[in-house]
């Protein structure tokens, strides 16, 4: 794409140094052509006409910690890598919101924030190495979300680059805007076929002064899901975990401890002290079949490093983001458990119980071809049975390519031609991360 060099100079990356760019955590994609990384808005909007008049595929990257291969480069396309477009343009506090560059990171944002006294909410697995850009893209959640939403909850405008348009602004600085359709909701979780996301107007709190933590053991499932629908009926606390049997050997060996216990939940509750002790009276008041654990800040953070912990099991993992009505939770855990039992494939529960987010990890050897094809199987059927209760394909990762086959039967035909005429009226020429979401 000639007039690249031009444009940004040493900020170019060609050959083999452009690997390092061509995938995200799903390990799918391969090398682009070329990798760029713009300083402004201005920069993107000459990058957009020279690939527009070229045709050459855009992809959008940020911090490269994606679980559904929406940041996975095609050959022949530019990387767009908006990671030194990293400014915290403006907090207001007196408003409650801030302005952000796509390239800041999750967890910066949130340390800047804190040292004001406020609060973004949102809190993904990987937020010490997500940006805000890829956290709207795909309108991630974590484990904040039964309380506080999701981040597209947050965006109060937004900034983008398209094919079609060019440079446009959605939405705006208020809490409430009624004017004309929802484009802002539009752009969010758009997976970076729309346009270019290069500023976020969000809506931020007043940081909670105080937070405790909980942890609850049960020898049985079905004891942990009554507890727990009881704290739901009793309060809203800002986090309500769960891990599967499976998770809690693994936890127990990675904390060096041999609980006789199956079934793990992780209560937090957050706000002001009254409010929060207020909440802790409610909850330890609550009757239940479990043993509360005396060291529930251990157990958190290994809670938060299960993910890597899982790797002890099989070199290789698959993640999936299912989603069920809570009533279902626990007869999805079990069913999965059963069908992975059957298939030979070492399967690990854990994940939102307050929302039904259920984070299906399969694990396996990727050298083993009979073990991939039972996988790919198991998936199959994993995807069948959270439909069947009324489930979804993805709370919070996004389609990108690991879920694209499945989502005809997710929303039907219908649902994604209008995915796919949507697209047209940004991307006329389908240079926007092609092959993600839709074909």
């Amino acid at each position: 794409m000639r007039g690249v060099e031009e444009v940004f100079g040493e900020r170019v990356i060609v050959g083999e140094k452009t690997e390092e760019y061509a995938v995200d955590h799903t390990k799918m994609g391969e090398p682009p052509k070329v990798v760029v990384f713009p300083l402004s808005v201005g920069e993107i909007e000459e990058l957009m006409r020279l690939a527009v008049r070229c045709k050459v595929p855009i992809i959008t990257r940020g911090g490269g910690s994606g679980s559904a291969g929406g940041a996975s480069a095609v050959k022949d396309g530019c990387v767009i890598c908006l990671s030194m477009m990293d400014r915290i343009l403006e907090v207001n506090k007196r408003g409650l919101y801030c302005v952000v560059e796509p390239g800041v990171g999750t967890l910066n944002l949130r340390d800047y924030l804190s040292d004001m006294g406020l609060f973004f909410p949102p809190d993904p697995a990987g937020m010490d190495r997500s940006t805000i850009g890829g956290n709207v893209a795909t309108n991630a959640g974590g484990m904040n979300t039964l309380k506080y939403g999701r981040v597209g909850d947050y965006v109060l405008g937004l900034e983008a680059v398209t094919p079609a348009k060019g440079r446009v602004f959605f939405g705006g600085y208020t809490r409430k805007f009624r004017s004309g359709l929802d484009l802002v909701s539009l752009m969010v979780g758009s997976e970076g076929i729309l346009g270019i996301i290069t500023k976020v107007v969000l809506r931020v709190l007043p940081a909670p002064s105080h937070k405790r933590l909980f942890a609850f053991g049960f020898n049985t499932i079905d004891d942990g899901l009554d507890f727990a629908n009881r704290v739901l009926y009793a309060l809203t606390p800002c986090a309500l975990e769960f891990v599967d049997p499976n998770g809690v050997k693994l936890l127990g060996q990675e904390m060096g401890v041999s609980w006789n216990f199956e079934t793990l939940f992780l209560v937090a509750l957050d706000g002001l002290e009254y409010e929060v002790g207020r909440d802790e009276h409610r909850l330890l008041g609550l009757k239940h079949n479990g043993i509360m654990l005396d060291n529930p800040g251990e157990v958190w953070d290994a809670r938060k490093r299960l993910s890597d912990v899982l790797y002890s099991l099989k070199p290789n993992k698959l993640n999936y983001d299912f989603v069920v009505p809570l009533d279902r939770v626990g007869e999805f855990v079990c069913r999965a458990k059963e069908l992975a039992e059957q298939m030979g494939i070492a399967l690990v529960c854990f994940g939102h119980f307050g929302d039904g987010n259920i984070h299906t990890n399969l694990m396996y050897d990727a050298q083993d071809e009979r073990e991939v094809a039972r996988m790919n199987d198991l998936i199959g059927e994993l995807v069948d049975l959270v439909l069947c209760m009324r489930g979804t394909i993805s709370g919070e990762h996004g389609i990108g390519l690991r879920k694209k086959a499945f989502l005809p039967k997710a929303i039907g035909n219908k649902g994604v031609e209008f995915i796919r005429e949507i697209k047209r009226v940004f991307d006329p020429y389908n240079i926007m991360n092609p092959g993600k979401v839709i074909d």
